[in-house]
């Protein structure tokens, strides 16, 4: 049995040594527990009007679907992107959080948004500095949605 487990770890470090991008088999960056798949991240957008901000979405092209009167989630393709909450005193245009979605084809999802929505502004594809591909969405609640990839 010995001779497996040791033939086990030698194979493994063998692909780790060659393949650089699979994740270690610790954490090694902070002291929270080892994450052994790719986390799905759902961020909660607080908005102050849930018709306003369904209707927003559905608009550029998402489908929302509400879960009562002060919850809603934000998907496309069966995924969930992120999900909206009524938030009690919330102003419009007040808020300070956002999202970030990656994205395979920024240009694609820019001109689609587009067609979907003309008279929604929408932010320019910009390169940034740190290396992304990006543009941006402000929803009524001022929640900012950023669409991009690496460049």
């Amino acid at each position: 049995m010995g001779n497996v487990r040791q033939a086990g770890r030698h194979l493994t470090h063998l692909v780790r040594s060659r393949v650089r991008w699979l994740p270690s088999p610790e954490n090694t960056e902070s002291p929270l527990p080892y994450v052994a798949r790719r986390p799905t991240v759902h961020p909660v957008l607080p908005v102050h009007d849930m018709d306003a901000a369904m209707s927003y979405y559905r608009s550029v092209g998402f489908a929302v679907v509400a879960y009562d009167a002060g919850y809603a989630w934000v998907r496309t393709c069966g995924w969930e992107m992120f999900h909206l909450v009524l938030a009690a005193g919330a102003a419009p245009g007040g808020s300070v959080v956002g999202a970030y979605l990656h994205v395979s084809d920024v240009d694609e999802w820019h001109r689609a948004i587009r067609t979907n929505a003309p008279d929604v502004p929408i932010g320019a594809i910009t390169d940034t500095p740190w290396g992304m591909r990006e543009f941006a969405l402000t929803d009524p609640s001022g929640n900012v949605v950023r669409i991009g990839r690496p460049r």
